[in-house]
């Protein structure tokens, strides 16, 4: 049986989180009431960023469960926050700012730790749950540090975050 066969007759789609270029994000839930989130992307993706944090559980960032690979689509399984983006907010305290920059810096500490380069930190990409931790997601255009490489020719990321 093919993984989106399974994926299918034990999950129920909640909705669909968003969809671009050949891709969706979608929030399922099985009749546990288990929620994940899927990325279902082209065969063509890189995943490598994806496999590498697999299993890999932080506080700080969106746990990555797996990666499989079928026939033209690649599927990644995620954990499902139930949180609010850091653009949904109107203002916040300082004391608040110091709290959400501190738990990116730990996110961004295990990615580093790990030779992952992030490159698209921007509000949306920062979830904070309810209880006030803040978690880095979506590492579509992370990528794999290279000591041997001087720059990135490949330009990536949303204008006005995407680092020079």
């Amino acid at each position: 049986m093919l993984f989106s066969e399974i994926l299918n007759s034990e999950y129920t789609l909640v909705s669909v989180l968003s969809r671009r270029n050949n891709a969706e994000f979608l929030h399922m839930r099985n009749s546990d009431g288990k929620d994940i989130a899927v990325r279902i992307l082209p065969a063509k993706t890189d995943v490598c960023v994806y496999e590498k944090l697999c299993g890999i559980s932080h506080k700080n960032l969106t746990e990555i469960y797996d990666v499989i690979k079928e026939n033209d689509k690649i599927y990644i399984i995620e954990e499902y926050l139930n949180a609010t983006s850091l653009s949904e907010f109107d203002s916040m305290s300082e004391k608040g700012c110091v709290r959400v920059i501190v738990q990116i810096c730990q996110g961004l500490l295990v990615l580093h730790s790990m030779g992952i380069i992030h490159r698209d930190i921007k509000e949306d990409n920062v979830l904070v749950e309810d209880n006030g931790n803040v978690k880095l997601t979506d590492f579509g255009i992370s990528k794999l540090y290279k000591a041997d490489k001087q720059r990135d020719t490949t330009l990536l990321g949303t204008p006005t975050y995407a680092p020079p």
